[in-house]
C-alpha cells in the first residue's frame, strides 16, 4: 500500500511540468489582439435589453432555488423545528435584502478605489438591473451556513449569528 507521502510526491511530479507548460506555451503561440467590433446604437440597445432580461430570469430562478433550500433544510430537521426553520429562512431573506441594499450594493458599485466602493451608488453606471439577482443570491450563503445550526441555537441568538 502506498503511503500518503509517496502519493503526494508522485502527483507533484505531474503538476510542475503542467504549470511550466501553461506558462510557456501561450508565449510560443502568440497572435495579435483584435479590437472588438463597434455596434450601432440599435444593436447596443438590443444587447442591453437581452442582458437585462436574462439577468431577471436568472434572479427568478435563484428565488425559486431558495424555496428548495428551505425545504431541504426543513427536511433535515426534526418535526418540531420545521416552523422555526421556515420562519428563519424568511427572516434571512428579508435581512439579506435590507443589508445588501444598505451596504453591499455600495461596496460593489459605489465610488471608491479599485478594491472596494463606498457611497455614491446612484446607478449612473447602469448597474440597477443587477440588483434582483444579487438580492436573491445573498441569502443562499446564509441558508448554507444556518442549515447546520438551526437546531442548536436558541431563536433569540439566531439574528446575531446571521448578521456576522
Amino acid at each position: 500500500m502506498e503511503t500518503r507521502r509517496n502519493y503526494f510526491y508522485r502527483q507533484a511530479t505531474w503538476v510542475s511540468p503542467c504549470i511550466i507548460a501553461m506558462m510557456v506555451v501561450p508565449g510560443l503561440i502568440s497572435t495579435k489582439a483584435h479590437a472588438a467590433e463597434t455596434y450601432t446604437a440599435h444593436e447596443t440597445s438590443m444587447i442591453n435589453t437581452v442582458n437585462t432580461i436574462w439577468t431577471l430570469v436568472a434572479a427568478f430562478l435563484v428565488f425559486g432555488m431558495q424555496a428548495g433550500f428551505v425545504m431541504l433544510e426543513a427536511g433535515f430537521a426534526r418535526k418540531k423545528e420545521t416552523v422555526n426553520i421556515l420562519m428563519e429562512c424568511i427572516y434571512d431573506t428579508c435581512l439579506c435584502g435590507i443589508l445588501f441594499w444598505a451596504v453591499g450594493y455600495a461596496f460593489m458599485f459605489g465610488n471608491g478605489n479599485g478594491f472596494i466602493g463606498w457611497g455614491g451608488a446612484d446607478g449612473k453606471n447602469g448597474s440597477f438591473y443587477k440588483i434582483p439577482l444579487l438580492l436573491m443570491a445573498a441569502p443562499v450563503s446564509l441558508y448554507l451556513r444556518t442549515g447546520y445550526s438551526s437546531m442548536h441555537l436558541p431563536i433569540p441568538a439566531q439574528p446575531l449569528y446571521q448578521a456576522q
